[in-house]
């Protein structure tokens, strides 16, 4: 992607954001420049930074043709502002990959209506991003390999059940089952089927079959219905599984 700096000293100044082997911190020199154009077709905003320096060595932007976003975990405002410049103003579609645990699902959630103190700031939401997952039903339904969820993360799921945001839909579905079965899993928890490939996969390439090779966007509604295959399998058999997100 290029853009093209607007701050005092900088103004006109042009850069290729694929230049830097490590990527570019997201900050107010890159949040308010002008996004000249890319040849990305989606957005990989992931949560982990180890997973985003993997898909940085593996070229995932030039495999897959999109531009990847580390968000550091809960996404910060500048993180958030360019996610809905990217969206808005360069008509990419967002993705959001997170472990599977409640957190990474309000992750998710913060990224799409926005932070309780902020949800009045709609520069900083992207409502039609998708949570990928790990969700809950995930762990569940495929059983993934997991770890127990702490007292803090229970408590977590409670205080979210109060929030109005999670009072209906997917949202109060998973948090729901995170109850029920007290474990969490990883974003690396998908590896456990890389035995559908021919070739032994890292769980980051896993989840990219899903996002690309496997996955379709088609508008319904006003929304997006994201089919997915890749990570809804078992054993060695592929599962589709449609997801709609309200």
């Amino acid at each position: 992607m290029t853009i093209e700096y607007t701050i005092p000293g900088y103004e006109g100044k042009k850069m290729n954001l694929s230049d830097h082997p490590d990527g570019y911190a997201i900050g107010p020199s890159l949040t308010s420049s002008q996004l000249v154009d890319t040849s990305a077709e989606l957005v990989i905003a992931i949560e982990k930074g180890g997973l985003f320096t993997r898909f940085i060595e593996e070229k995932v932007d030039k495999k897959f043709k999109s531009i990847i976003l580390n968000t550091g975990g809960q996404a910060p405002r500048s993180t958030r502002t360019l996610l809905k410049r990217l969206h808005d103003e360069m008509g990419l579609p967002v993705v959001i990959l997170t472990d599977g645990d409640v957190y990474g699902e309000h992750i998710a959630m913060v990224i799409k209506s926005g932070s309780a103190n902020a949800a009045h700031l709609r520069e900083l939401t992207v409502p039609d991003a998708k949570w990928m997952g790990v969700w809950a039903t995930d762990i569940d339904k495929y059983k993934l390999p997991t770890i127990p969820m702490t007292e803090s993360d229970i408590k977590r799921c409670y205080d979210l059940q109060k929030d109005p945001r999670y009072q209906e839909g997917i949202w109060k579905k998973e948090l729901e089952v995170f109850l029920k079965i007290k474990r969490k899993a990883e974003l690396e928890a998908t590896q456990k089927y890389d035995k559908v490939w021919s070739r032994p996969v890292s769980g980051e390439e896993d989840i990219l079959s899903i996002l690309k090779q496997n996955s379709l966007f088609i508008p319904h509604g006003g929304d997006f219905i994201m089919l997915m295959n890749g990570l809804k399998q078992h054993s060695a058999e592929l599962d589709s599984c449609i997801k709609k997100q309200f």
